[in-house]
């Protein structure tokens, strides 16, 4: 089926340009979402599916703890006993967890998310409709649709921006199809990306050519040519020289958007005091099987199933994401998680039906959260076992982008509890070994061995060494590298076994039994006076054994002991590098 992204685009444009005031419905599998337009501006957002809790938001940007987010959902449940109902944000607010300005900026984040699916779908299907004349306007707010779907690009991988325009324009050079402030204005660009707008727009230089300019790091080159061109701001032409009126002038700021009132500071000590009083009259207290209560029930049990997921217990994770999944079973980012968990615990190789299963639930998953970590930590999981590994190294790093804590916590897992690619490799060496060992030894030697054995009836393992025969390979004697095995709790950090560690120089043991590793991490070598100290990844402790620490490629930052010094370091994938 064609993507129809880019139709629905232009659709919501023409709107936006008539200043028409609709109801725009958009169904994409079994997801549908209801676009509310007040003179072609999305005013709000309804959904069949929820996005991302209000809670994780504040949790996920550090402006409320997890505790809290958990002792609120608590709150909440227990008032919704009585028959009431309190929101979230007030309750947060009532009870000095968080900020009235916080939960404001983080509802309207919320409702900008659910904008955003319908542009993650490649088959939207739409219908126009009347504005209700009856609709209550009080909780709307202003967003641009050129400026979302730009939000949603950023999220989409090279493929989709490539059938999205980007493909077809690569050749040619653009120029605007809009005044460049308005540019600027309908895809809500910084400045560095205004800068790069500008640029881009003068006519000199193809598409091709700009996806390599050098810019700022913040401006994702791709993502904001593709809304370019998708959007109709600029179109397509044969390069030219530069025009004078092209080239960037200078930006002025986009007029302030209408945005959610703060939270009532009033209605906030209410449900505030709501909840202390429900709290105080429940002896014990009576749940009840209402869906909205079973959801905040599912919700606190999968929270502390994540938190301790990341302190490294699989095991009692999955516990509680199983408790959470009985209580809603149809959440997807429940199922992933869990399904995710059970691979890592069996230590199973993912053969092809488990990937299937896992890469439709994470794709699934992206279609109702496009800021999904999970989702792309188990695409990197599928592309790895399918031999994709430029494409699992890509997930892995919008995974990390996305949810720093969930990455660091799958960086240590993964090694440990990985055995289908990493112990793979890491058995390999071991094998062609011991096979070239044993054809290279010439008969003689074979039967002289057999004779000794039979005549002196003892039974026991006797090694030859081949210096005679310039054929036989060189063999080494170092014991071959080995993966750390998790345990009952789950809880462990990956290393690989350092051969020095039973004797010889680190050279030699790394010139007969180098160190393989997947293709996503990289050994370092650690010097000797790590022994005694702890090791810390990116401001986080990390155990080994022997002088070998296995991390995923990449940046990161080492100390050596609380009060050593950070050293930066580029770990190359599936190699080696020391760290001085």
């Amino acid at each position: 089926m064609a993507d129809r992204t880019k139709e629905l685009l232009t659709e919501l444009v023409k709107l936006r340009t008539a200043w028409e005031s609709r109801v725009v419905e958009v169904k994409a599998g079994d997801l549908t979402t209801t676009l509310f337009l007040n003179f072609g501006e999305i005013a709000a957002v309804k959904a069949s599916k929820p996005g991302e809790p209000i809670g994780r938001i504040l949790v996920r940007k550090g402006l409320i703890t997890r505790e809290h987010y958990l002792e609120v959902l608590e709150r909440l449940g227990e008032v919704l006993n009585t028959g009431a109902r309190v929101p979230f944000g007030e309750v947060a607010v009532g009870l000095g967890y968080a900020k009235a300005a916080d939960v404001s900026a983080c509802l309207a984040e919320q409702v900008r998310a659910l904008a955003m699916r319908i542009f993650q779908a490649e088959d939207p299907e739409w219908t126009v409709l009347p504005l209700p004349a009856d609709r209550d306007p009080s909780r709307d707010l202003t967003m641009r649709v050129e400026a979302v779907f730009l939000d949603a690009i950023r999220l989409l991988d090279d493929t989709r921006k490539g059938t999205l325009g980007l493909d077809a324009a690569r050749p040619l050079a653009l120029r605007p199809s809009w005044e460049l402030q308005e540019i600027d204005v309908r895809l809500e660009l910084t400045a560095e990306e205004a800068e790069f707008v500008h640029t881009a727009v003068a006519g000199d230089k193809t598409v091709d050519e700009l996806l390599r300019a050098d810019v700022a790091a913040s401006v994702d080159r791709a993502a904001v040519l593709t809304a370019l061109v998708a959007s109709g701001a600029a179109e397509s032409r044969k390069p030219v020289a530069a025009e004078q009126r092209d080239k960037p002038e200078r930006r002025k700021e986009p007029p302030a958007l209408p945005a959610w009132a703060a939270v009532d500071a009033t209605k906030a000590k209410d449900a505030a005091e709501t909840a202390a009083r429900v709290r105080r009259s429940l002896s014990p207290p009576k749940p009840t099987s209402s869906p909205l209560e079973q959801m905040l029930r599912a919700e606190q049990m999968f929270e502390r199933g994540r938190e301790i997921f990341c302190r490294g217990d699989v095991k009692g994770a999955q516990a509680e994401f199983e408790r959470a999944l009985q209580l809603n079973p149809t959440s997807v980012e429940y199922q992933l998680f869990s399904k995710w968990s059970q691979h890592r615990l069996s230590g199973a190789a993912l053969a092809p039906p488990a990937r299937s299963e896992l890469e439709n639930l994470a794709r699934g998953a992206l279609r109702e959260n496009p800021r999904l970590a999970i989702a792309h930590v188990v695409l990197s999981l599928v592309h790895e076992a399918s031999g994709l590994r430029d494409e699992a190294r890509t997930d892995l790093s919008r995974a990390r982008d996305l949810d720093r804590e969930l990455f660091d916590s799958v960086q240590r897992l993964v090694p440990a509890t990985a055995p289908t690619a990493a112990r793979a490799q890491v058995a390999a060496p071991a094998q062609k070994v011991s096979k070239p060992r044993a054809q290279g030894m010439p008969m003689s030697l074979v039967l002289g061995a057999l004779l000794l054995v039979l005549g002196l009836v003892v039974v026991g393992v006797v090694v030859f060494r081949n210096h005679g025969t310039a054929s036989a390979p060189p063999v080494s004697t170092a014991p071959p590298p080995q993966v750390a095995q998790p345990s009952d709790a789950g809880a462990v950090t990956a290393t690989i076994r350092d051969a020095s560690a039973e004797g010889g120089s680190r050279s030699d043991a790394g010139a007969s039994a180098p160190r393989p590793v997947d293709p996503a991490h990289g050994v370092v070598h650690l010097p000797k006076s790590a022994e005694s100290h702890r090791v810390f990844v990116d401001g986080r402790t990390y155990a080994t054994e022997g002088d070998n620490l296995i991390v995923l490629c990449g940046h990161h930052e080492i100390r050596i002991g609380s009060q050593g010094t950070p050293h930066p370091i580029d770990v190359p994938c599936g190699g080696e590098v020391d760290f001085h």
